[in-house]
């Protein structure tokens, strides 16, 4: 290698010379260095101060370093080294000086910030952090009991936020990502709970498989302690040899997360590290029970779930599915450009068999829901219709069949008492229609909103107290393209007909097409309404 040139070079600026030649090769990294940060400038009480010399380098070998200059030797030392072990990220492209030098801050390739402050004893220690999805978010759920919020992505991962209750310390709840169930090679388009099993949720990607999966122990335990609920951890129905798994792990060049118990983590065979590729067998990453959320370097390599189960027989990407609401069945649907494709599979999870194939769309299927009393079933569709089925895991043709739209048809929900149904298009409208209860037929004419943009999600919220906000009678969640959210109410009239209007307006949350919304009810101290929405932003 040619040597490091230590010739001076001078330049002028505003008639001032200047010389600038090598002082140091500050050695330590063994990734490319990607920032390198001066220590900032420090004022004392009397408005006197100084700028150490104090260097923050950051690495894509996982490491942070802060270099310090040694008076007596002269010589540039590395004081003090942070960073990740393990996992499958590329490393820090960034790292950045909190304002009074005592704090220091990285970022990662996959959208992961990590926090150090200094202590009283000046050792660096680990501290929690905000982190999230890198890409569009392209579904969103409450779990049955309302405590936590699953989200998929196009970043490949599903994550779980939920509530850090207040301490003495601490005088408000915070929320924070409490699991990283999912971490996968394809873009995640859809995911909804199956609730048979308590934490237990499906999730479909740009691959042909239906993916299940169980949560550990080690979640259970860890957000009973983080949240200071009790939570509920067994079946609805007696299941022979239950028994959660403490854990998973990922096998180099796989997808599926495979479960692990205790005998397992005493076997050094069998497991390895995932984006490790040394040769040499290793063990998984031992699950963590928490007592607060968790670093990045843990939801990496510590918070996978189990997968449970696959479900094959789509030809295509999956693109939506959802499950009633005991979780005794599964919907769903791919990608598709033709009648054969745009098939609705029905899936019974005590079998894990397909029971129906449901027709009635020639065209992608791009949202599908569940009546809350289990009877009926909605689809959406890109061919500008939308049907529903009675009793779907027997009927042989759609109960109705609507086109609906002039466009796409993006979202649809039932109401609570299950008597309407809302369908949102590109088109820019909101339908309303009312559904027999005895034969499932859609009736037109039942009310419609007319908005300014093409609407992307549409959701009624759960039941509420009579009174409670006025005469209405239903809300409505809408999305639009714009990234706008309005909540809209109705009044229902002697013909069964809904009169809509606007009650909030949200303009600045989303900058980009909101693609869906989850309504929390039931929660623990929860009076009122919580809307969970996600999109392309």
């Amino acid at each position: 290698a040619r040597p490091v040139s230590q010739k001076a070079h001078v330049f002028r600026h505003r008639g001032v010379s200047y010389s600038v030649s090598l002082e140091s090769v500050l050695s330590g990294h063994e990734g490319w260095v990607y920032s390198a940060s001066w220590h900032p400038y420090l004022k004392d009480a009397s408005g006197k101060g100084g700028q150490p010399l104090e260097l923050l380098t950051a690495s894509m070998d996982k490491t942070m370093t802060i270099w310090k200059l040694d008076q007596e030797s002269g010589l540039w030392l590395s004081e003090v080294h942070v960073g990740e072990v393990g996992g499958n990220t590329l490393g820090f492209y960034g790292g950045v000086w909190g304002p009074k030098g005592d704090s220091i801050m990285g970022h990662g390739y996959n959208g992961s910030f990590h926090l150090w402050k200094k202590t009283q004893s000046g050792e660096w220690e680990p501290h929690i952090t905000v982190s999230g999805h890198f890409d569009e978010v392209s579904d969103v759920s409450w779990d049955p009991s309302s405590t936590y919020l699953l989200s998929v992505s196009k970043d490949q991962t599903a994550r779980i936020f939920g509530p850090w209750a207040a301490t003495d310390q601490r005088e408000v709840d915070t929320w924070h990502e409490l699991s990283r169930p999912q971490v996968h090679g394809y873009d995640l388009n859809c995911v909804a709970f199956a609730p048979t099993v308590p934490h237990r949720f499906i999730s479909g990607a740009d691959e042909k498989p239906i993916r299940v999966f169980d949560a550990p122990q080690s979640f259970v335990d860890s957000l009973q302690n983080i949240s200071r609920e009790r939570v509920r951890d067994f079946p609805n129905e007696v299941v022979a040899d239950f028994e959660r798994p403490i854990g998973a792990s990922v096998p180099a060049l796989g997808l599926s997360n495979n479960p692990f118990n205790e005998k397992d983590l005493d076997d050094d065979l069998g497991f390895e590290v995932r984006g490790t590729f040394s040769d040499d067998v290793q063990r998984p990453a031992a699950p963590v029970i928490l007592e607060q959320p968790p670093f990045e370097e843990q939801l990496i390599q510590s918070t996978l779930w189990p997968e449970v189960q696959k479900l094959y027989g789509h030809g295509n990407e999956i693109i939506s599915l959802c499950s009633n609401h005991d979780g005794s069945l599964i919907a769903s649907a791919s990608k598709a450009t033709v009648a054969q494709t745009a098939l609705i599979r029905v899936w019974d999870t005590k079998t894990w068999k397909e029971v129906n194939k449901l027709k009635g769309h020639t065209l992608t299927v791009t949202h599908l829901q569940f009546s809350h009393n289990g009877r009926f079933l909605l689809s959406c569709s890109r061919d500008r219709s939308f049907s529903t089925f009675l009793t779907p895991e027997t009927a042989t043709e759609p109960s109705s069949r609507i086109v609906g739209h002039e466009r796409i048809i993006w979202g649809g929900s039932w109401s609570y008492d299950d008597q309407f149904v809302v369908t949102g298009s590109r088109d820019k409208a909101v339908k309303t229609w009312k559904i027999d209860q005895a034969t499932g037929v859609a009736s037109e004419g039942a009310g419609a909103i007319t908005l300014e943009s093409g609407v992307t999600a549409v959701a009624f919220s759960p039941s509420f107290e009579s009174g409670s906000i006025g005469e209405f009678k239903y809300l409505v969640a809408v999305g639009l393209e714009s990234g706008a959210v309005g909540i809209w109410a109705a009044c229902l009239s002697d013909n069964l007909f809904l009169t809509w209007i606007p009650a909030v307006v949200l303009n600045s949350y989303h900058f980009d097409s909101v693609r869906r919304f989850s309504w929390r009810g039931g929660a623990p101290g929860l009076s009122l309404f919580q809307l969970a929405s996600c999109g392309n932003d």
